[in-house]
């Protein structure tokens, strides 16, 4: 997770509004805010966002894709998720619909296939998740296969959640590109964005979604009944972080690219364990297969007996593999992490050895 101090230009704002008699915001977020996010879409991607109906502010991204699953599925409906994914099950299983997952092979970078993809819609298909950059495994969706993805929705009546939380976040020059850009597909499209993330102020908790009206009119209506609107001081935090100046944040990419080159040789050159450098986010997904392991059962012995903040591949859907994070800012912590990484790998070579 990308970390900054705030710049001059949000702590006035929030001291400001701090210090001034505040009026509630309305459901959908604080105006300012909303216009914010209109300006900035039409700057990047010269989509036409109505701030007043097509945006609304939640408290962050996963309020955003939990409030869009319990307004557009109903039990029994179908949700076509690209795997390895984040855990977006479990949002999707509370409300009685079936997550379909579709592999993506190791073997060619984690790329997604079309053909895959439209084998595994259904009549039941209400949703699938378009996730670029990918958590876990790095891989940045090409423009291509995102318009491709985006013509199967409209061929075969299904909406398309787009998460795009890391889109700060990528490295060697690959191309982002933000579904944004498909502005003749708005009626299928479902845009999730993250301040939390993508202007690293992960303790403020803001996220907002992009819709056309008929859809943000029902996420209004959950959001109200669920917290009946956002707080105000870190909306207009926010708002401030969208609208001003962007020099703060030009090097999140670069930081953390130099944090990945960082550890990388550790990652290829240990016994057992190989891995997809990723194109993007602050993880590396690692398969620990050749260790002769689960990946769960690793995470676990890198936790409990190493210290290494560590996720089991299968709540991302492989259990061959490990997800670890690389976004220590300090050079020695992030390398003692993945020290303790290769001494646990080293463990478990020993143990097999040894049983045989």
């Amino acid at each position: 997770m990308p970390l900054r101090q705030l710049p001059d230009h949000v702590v006035q704002a929030v001291c400001d509004a701090s210090g001034e008699l505040l009026v509630p915001p309305p459901s959908r977020g604080l105006l300012r805010l909303r216009e914010a996010i209109s300006t900035k879409l039409a700057r990047e991607s010269a989509l036409e966002v109505d701030p007043e109906t097509d945006v609304v502010v939640t408290s962050g991204a996963m309020q955003a894709i939990n409030i869009v699953c319990r307004t557009v599925l109903n039990p029994g409906d179908e949700v076509v998720i690209p795997s390895p994914s984040f855990f977006f099950y479990g949002m999707i299983e509370l409300v009685g619909a079936v997550p379909i997952y579709v592999p993506t092979d190791e073997e060619q970078s984690w790329a997604w296939d079309l053909d895959r993809i439209e084998a595994a819609i259904t009549p039941r298909t209400k949703l699938l998740i378009l996730c670029t950059p990918v958590n876990p495994t790095g891989y940045v969706v090409p423009e291509s296969t995102i318009r491709g993805v985006l013509e199967l929705a409209r061929s075969h009546n299904f909406l398309v959640l787009a998460d795009e939380s890391y889109d700060r976040m990528v490295y060697d020059g690959v191309a982002f590109t933000s579904t944004s850009r498909f502005g003749d597909f708005r009626d299928r499209l479902i845009l999730i964005q993250s301040v939390t993330k993508s202007y690293a102020m992960s303790a403020w908790r803001v996220g907002y979604l992009v819709a056309e009206h008929r859809l943000s009119d029902e996420f209004t209506k959950l959001l109200e009944w669920e917290v009946l609107y956002g707080n105000v001081v870190c909306q207009v935090a926010a708002a401030a972080a969208i609208s001003g100046p962007q020099d703060w944040l030009s090097d999140i990419g670069s930081e953390f690219e130099g944090y990945r080159n960082d550890v990388w040789p550790e990652v290829a050159s240990t016994e057992g364990l190989s891995c997809v450098k990723p194109e993007a986010t602050p993880y590396m997904f690692v398969n620990v297969s050749g260790l002769g392991v689960d990946g769960d059962d690793f995470a676990d012995t890198l936790v409990q007996s190493f210290g290494v903040p560590a996720t089991g591949g299968s709540h991302f859907g492989s259990s061959d593999h490990v997800r670890i994070g690389f976004g220590a800012r300090d050079a020695v912590h992030r390398r003692e992490i993945w020290r303790r990484v290769r001494a646990a790998a080293a463990q478990e070579i020993r143990i097999r050895k040894g049983a045989g």
